[in-house]
């Protein structure tokens, strides 16, 4: 039943969008209705065992999601699922396609930036720097859209950390991911932990980055699931790992990964069976980092 009404919602949302006049009001019901669907549908994929099936049909729900966000522009809710969807898409192709990561990182962060465009703080913040002001000020029913909008900013930062100017955004990235930290920072199994310790392996002690600012994030992360959680050995052997020059570190710690279940998280599965796959491939890519 929950499926017949998300599909008729659908059906009248896209009927309406062909009309120029009035039916606002069948719009904004026709996506509340699909809301918690969505939202279940983003919890069913999180579990799902094959990463490379939900690849192949992300982008068909990316599209479905943004276009009913569309309709309703106050719907935070929807608004932060884009955000989470188009940020986890991206990492599956980071890897492979850095160019077509970049574009999703990019949908990602923006819709973001508009879920929390509905906060009080953003709607009374002014000028340049209205991030900086507004963020800390954004309550804990921004959690999502919060940390989201920050990871998505900070990756494209990193797939872009050639451009100067575009690294002149990363107060802005801090700002978000250090409000999502002071809510939950256990948020997505660490997730804002996570981006941190990616940060600071990236950034010198000279511009507060650091291996020992690293590894405390590091290790945050990782006791946030109790190492349940393989993104973030991934991301240490990615960030850590290489910059440090510890090939020997780099293999063990991916094989570990490859030879690990991904089911010892159900709830993450997905993304265990991810870090499994970008494991796969940093090791057979080991020249490009060493």
């Amino acid at each position: 039943m929950r499926g017949q009404r998300f599909a008729l919602s659908v059906l009248l949302g896209l009927l309406v969008s062909a009309f120029p006049f009035g039916c606002a009001t069948i719009e904004r019901q026709g996506v509340k209705a699909s809301g918690p669907f969505l939202a279940d549908t983003v919890d069913k994929l999180m579990q799902t065992s094959s990463a490379k099936l939900t690849e192949e049909g992300l982008p068909g729900l990316l599209l479905l999601v943004d276009a009913l966000a569309q309709f309703a522009p106050k719907d935070t809710r929807l608004l932060t699922l884009c955000a989470q969807a188009y940020t986890s898409y991206a990492l599956f192709v980071e890897d492979h396609n850095p160019a077509y990561a970049e574009e999703f990182y990019r949908i990602g962060r923006d819709r973001g930036l508009q879920a929390l465009e509905n906060s009080k703080p953003f709607k009374k913040a002014k000028g340049p720097n209205r991030i900086l002001e507004a963020a800390p000020q954004v309550g804990p029913e921004y959690l999502g859209a919060l940390t989201w909008t920050g990871v998505a900013w900070g990756q494209l930062l990193n797939l872009k950390k050639a451009d100067a100017v575009a690294l002149m955004d990363m107060p802005f990235v801090m700002a978000l991911i250090q409000r999502s930290q002071q809510i939950d920072d256990k948020y997505f199994y660490g997730l804002s932990h996570l981006f941190y310790a990616a940060l600071y392996a990236s950034l010198p002690e000279l511009l507060g980055g650091g291996p020992k600012k690293a590894i405390k994030e590091f290790r945050a992360a990782r006791d946030a699931t109790n190492g349940k959680f393989f993104l973030v050995d991934v991301f240490y052997a990615r960030y850590y790992l290489t910059l440090f020059k510890k090939e020997d570190a780099f293999d063990r710690v991916l094989q570990r990964v490859l030879v690990a279940d991904p089911g010892i998280l159900p709830e993450a599965r997905l993304v265990n069976d991810l870090a499994k796959q970008k494991a796969g491939w940093m090791l057979a890519h080991k020249k490009d980092y060493f």
